[in-house]
């Protein structure tokens, strides 16, 4: 369970840096540092400049952002094609710095089509990001932030190569081309928030091609697009083999960002429904009021509300603040109470003898609405699958979509998701029940296993187990 919170904060942070890194510009009339201020000749350097120097002065920049990334590759005797799209609005204001993006990921793979949206705020001197997907948010911290990713730092980098420059136009709208390359460390740097998606190895360098459009006139940037294909595709060919991939060819891997509109954002602020429902990626309940907003509701819950507690018969009461509903559960048989867990994030783990396997059983408890359905926990593992088909680091995953069973005199239904990991072998069952009452329980069913393939998950047995828990 704990690697599935990553995953959907892991893929956050990806979106963060695909919006960010390509996010300014706008409506801009004729100022100083603009094209058309000058007598001095147009040419590919002087155009990035202006357009960077109007960038630094935005207080807040907001556009549209799109990924193409696609790649074909065999393994096992299967030969397949991943082809995976991402659309979304993004908004970032300098002072506070935040981010704010929202859009659908698509992957062809299992026909998945995924909502999210992400909030980055700064919290002293670290970065507070809010991963939202299938109804459900994840919290997790981290020292990138908005800066790291910003439009006028990509330009900066491309003037770092100035001899890679090259100009051509006006169209008959006024408007530039200037194609660039942006390489090496700098770049390595810049997308480091992203981590092991985008990491060569032995040595190996980042690359990106850049087309940049930029009005002659005002100086203002009108898009931006970077080509990774050729690094990716380095990235894969290095790392097949412990992908488990026979052959593979990434054959586009390129972001975008258009529609800029620049100083229209006056601030970002993460609502209150996700600040008291986001789960902490390291365990729990998130218990603070980490955006930087004025108008925190001061009757929010206070760690205290979130202790454990029992009944009289020793069941946990797994409770949900917001609306005043508990549940009580008992000890699954064969589990022992997890010691992280809180009211509303109730845990039971049980290990073999030899330390080889571990499995986990974590319980929430929703209310079904408008604003949270089955629906959204049927889609909850898809971002995962998404995220781990894209990535490096992930071999052997599978995704099983929704099925129904009865367990417990209860109807379960359920996903399944398996995965190899850094040596590990994952197994995930998000399992959930609704009751008459309006109540829906989610019971998420975890297998870990050290260096050879999960076994010990039967589902008969297991949601059998999981589900007679609860005492109504």
């Amino acid at each position: 369970m704990k690697r599935y919170r990553r995953m959907l904060a892991g893929l956050g942070a990806v979106l963060l840096f695909l919006g960010a890194a390509l996010g300014c510009g706008g409506n801009r009339k004729k100022e100083t540092g603009g094209g058309g201020e000058s007598s001095a000749p147009v040419t590919a350097e002087s155009l990035v400049e202006s357009a960077k120097g109007l960038l630094e002065e935005a207080s807040s920049v907001s556009g549209t952002m799109s990924l193409e990334m696609s790649m074909d590759y065999s393994a096992g005797g299967v030969e397949a094609t991943l082809e995976m799209g991402l659309t979304q609005e993004t908004e970032l204001t300098r002072e506070p710095e935040a981010a704010h993006m929202k859009g659908s990921l698509t992957v062809n793979l299992s026909d998945i089509s995924l909502d999210t949206e992400t909030y980055v705020v700064k919290d002293g001197d670290q970065y507070v990001t809010y991963s939202g997907s299938g109804g459900q948010w994840l919290m997790g911290t981290s020292q990138f932030g908005t800066a790291e990713a910003d439009a006028a730092r990509t330009l900066e980098l491309l003037l770092e190569d100035r001899d890679s420059l090259e100009l051509s136009g006006p169209d008959d709208s006024g408007i530039y081309q200037v194609t660039g390359q942006v390489s090496g460390e700098s770049l390595e740097q810049l997308t480091a928030s992203v981590g092991n998606l985008m990491e060569l190895e032995d040595g190996g360098a980042l690359t990106a091609q850049a087309v940049l459009s930029i009005d002659g006139e005002s100086g203002e940037l009108r898009s931006m697009s970077l080509d990774f294909t050729e690094s990716y595709n380095a990235l894969m060919q290095q790392q097949k083999e412990s992908l488990g991939f026979d052959e593979v060819t990434v054959t586009a891997f390129s972001i975008t960002m258009s529609g800029y509109e620049r100083n229209g954002i006056e601030a970002i602020t993460v609502p209150d429904e996700v600040l008291s429902s986001a789960v902490d990626i390291n365990g729990g309940q998130e218990e603070t009021t980490a955006a930087p907003s004025e108008s925190a509701d001061p009757e929010e819950p206070s760690s205290q509300d979130y202790e454990i507690s029992q009944d009289e018969e020793g069941n946990y009461v797994l409770g949900m603040e917001q609306y005043g509903e508990t549940l009580d559960i008992g000890t699954p048989a064969g589990f022992s109470y997890h010691e992280g867990s809180d009211k509303t994030w109730l845990q039971f783990d049980s290990q073999d003898n030899d330390g080889v396997h571990t499995m986990s059983l974590v319980y929430t408890l929703y209310i079904t609405g408008d604003s949270y359905g089955e629906e959204d926990l049927a889609q909850s593992q898809e971002s995962s699958y998404a995220f781990m088909t894209a990535s490096p680091d992930y071999a052997e995953v599978s995704y099983e979509p929704v099925q129904t069973v009865t367990a417990a005199g209860k109807d379960v239904s359920y996903t399944r998701l398996s995965y190899l990991y850094e040596g590990t072998y994952y197994e995930e069952y998000n399992s959930w029940c609704v009751y008459d009452d309006g109540r829906m329980l989610q019971c998420s069913i975890r297998e870990e296993s050290a260096g050879e393939p999960c076994s010990r998950i039967d589902p008969s047995v297991i949601f059998e187990t999981a589900f007679s828990a609860p005492k109504e």
